[in-house]
């Protein structure tokens, strides 16, 4: 009965072990935050462990995570690149969420996103590590809508072609105006040579 017992214990207390490890959250150790100013706050610190579990908040690194790009004004129909920038330690094995208007996007999970941009949305990436989860604030993009920039092209260009017509008739008309003006006085003069003309030859007879 005696071996049985002891078994039972062993049995009981290797596993409520193994739902306290499976529940806690180990981390690297390149995850502490073991600088001068914090080492104190943080007993880990002074522990040469690779690995340590359950480590207080106050132990941690609070790493940085944000999204950059050359602009986020673009045109509509262009594409953008976004860099998801981080300074988690680089021999983590870390993976990368990308999210549009706080919906996540499947299938991009790589430190770039790519995307050919048709309306204004906010861009967001997280970053899954060892040390844990860390997201990066909500960036706004603007899109240029290139309908409305054609539109006021063609706009702009139907003015310019009306002024250019109303100034090429009123040349027109100009023209004419100063043709018939030449053709009235050459009549007056050939009415004037007839009337001449005509004198002479009544005084002849």
């Amino acid at each position: 009965m005696a071996v049985v017992g002891i078994g039972l214990t062993y049995t009981l207390t290797s596993t409520l072990l193994y739902h306290v490890l499976a529940d806690s959250t180990c981390m690297p150790s390149e995850c502490l935050n073991c600088s001068l100013s914090n080492a104190g706050n943080c007993l880990l610190c002074s522990k040469n462990n690779t690995n340590v579990c359950d480590a207080p908040k106050s132990c941690s690194k609070d790493f940085s995570v944000r999204v950059n790009a050359t602009s986020f004004t673009v045109d509509e129909g262009t594409q953008l690149s976004v860099t998801c920038v981080q300074d988690l330690p680089q021999n983590l094995s870390i993976t990368f969420e990308w999210s549009k208007n706080n919906q996540l996007i499947n299938g991009q999970n790589g430190s770039i996103l790519v995307m050919k941009m048709k309306e204004k949305l906010t861009i967001s990436c997280t970053v899954r590590s060892p040390c844990g989860n860390f997201s990066s604030s909500p960036q706004d993009v603007t899109v240029n809508d290139q309908a409305g920039i054609i539109l006021l092209i063609c706009g702009v260009s139907a003015v310019v072609i009306i002024i250019m017509l109303a100034v090429i008739m009123k040349v027109l008309i100009k023209r004419n105006e100063v043709q018939r003006e030449a053709r009235k006085r050459q009549r007056q003069v050939h009415m004037q040579d007839i009337s001449s003309t005509a004198t002479t030859v009544t005084r002849y007879w």
